[in-house]
């Protein structure tokens, strides 16, 4: 008995091997197991995860190698994210063959519309980019493809789509201050900078510390022709910059503003704090020419101009100023002599020629 238990215990495994044998040598050595390609599937999704992260931050030549292994898959999220590469890198022909060459299955997803938009955006072409997202949107809608699409009509010069689309679509997004941003640029292309205004002024309510939100306030405060508010806001964002080339622009800006509002006085101060900050900032040193003239300095505009036309001798604002400072000077020859210099190419608005037969009349 105790053989032949043995016996058993020892043919048992040998018989399943033949088994095992035989299963396996039914197969060709080339053939595909499910099991198999259920593991393909798992290494991809995995590969996929970590391709999103060294996307994230710029690995673009890594994710494109640690993708090529699977490049026989027939997986549309492969080629998706190969194609979101290709739009990383900037190479939007390739991206665009590659998403037009894709199964037709991914035809129908929102990201294959999306990613089709960006690459159509990249190459310029604006009408097939608005149609891209709007399949995207049909799809998904949701307040990113919502913008990309009325951003590519926008800038495809179809203004009145892209407002009368906002209109219809906005309320599923109640509150989102990107909406309203994009509302007031298209109501500001449209030339109708109070409807501009008030977006901006809904937007702010809801980000209050939005830096973007704050400059497009400021900016179209002025175009609005309401100065006082303008300026406000352009110096709070002077002390609000990050860095000094931010606090430079916002300052000239200011500057800008405080002239238009006549505030002449405060319009020198920040001038001169420009020129202090950058001597070879030629904006500020004819701003200061400008804003000293309307203050009846001329001593003051004068050296200020000067300087600006040493370095270009065809800047027409800085000779136009030099002249009527000569002029109020009481040194007419000179203004004469100035304006008679000046380059007919660049007073393409005659300024300056209308300026010297007048004076011309005047001195005979």
């Amino acid at each position: 008995m105790k053989t032949r238990s043995l016996s058993s215990r020892l043919t048992l495994p040998l018989t399943v091997m033949l088994v095992l044998l035989l299963v396996s040598g039914c197969q060709t050595p080339g053939a595909r197991t499910p099991a198999a390609m259920n593991w393909d599937q798992t290494r991809l999704t995995a590969a996929l995860q970590a391709a999103e992260e060294r996307i994230a931050v710029g690995k673009f030549e890594q994710t494109r190698l640690s993708l090529e292994k699977f490049a026989g898959l027939p997986d549309q999220r492969l080629r998706l994210t190969l194609a979101r590469v290709d739009i990383e890198e900037g190479d939007y022909v390739a991206a665009l063959e590659r998403l037009e060459a894709e199964a037709s299955g991914a035809l129908q997803t929102p990201e294959y519309h999306r990613l089709r938009g960006v690459a159509l955006e990249g190459l310029g072409r604006w009408p097939e980019a608005a149609e891209a997202y709007g399949k995207a949107y049909a799809n998904k809608p949701a307040a990113h493809l919502l913008i990309a699409r009325l951003e590519a009509l926008a800038l495809s010069g179809q203004i009145d789509e892209a407002r009368a689309l906002l209109a219809r679509e906005r309320g599923r997004f109640p509150g989102q201050a990107s909406l309203q941003v994009l509302a007031a640029r298209l109501h500001a292309r449209a030339a109708d900078p109070e409807a501009a205004l008030t977006e901006l002024q809904t937007a702010a309510l809801a980000e209050p510390d939005s830096r973007d939100i704050r400059r497009r306030l400021a900016e179209a405060y002025t175009s609005a022709k309401r100065y006082g508010e303008a300026c406000a806001f352009w110096r709070a964002l002077v002390a609000d910059s990050l860095g000094a080339d931010e606090r430079q622009s916002n300052r000239h800006r200011l500057a800008e503003c405080l002239l238009l509002a006549g505030r002449i006085d405060e319009a020198r101060l920040v001038y001169r704090v420009l020129v202090l900050t950058r001597p070879d900032d030629e904006a500020a040193q004819v701003g200061l020419a400008a804003a000293s003239l309307a203050a009846g300095e001329p001593t003051e505009a004068l050296p200020a101009a000067m300087k600006v036309l040493q370095q270009h001798d065809s800047h027409i604002d800085a000779r136009l100023i030099a002249a009527l400072c000569y002029n109020r000077l009481n040194q007419p020859e000179r203004a004469i002599e100035l304006l008679s210099a000046s380059p007919s190419d660049d007073d393409t608005h005659g300024f300056a020629q209308k300026l010297l037969e007048h004076w011309l009349r005047v001195q005979s």
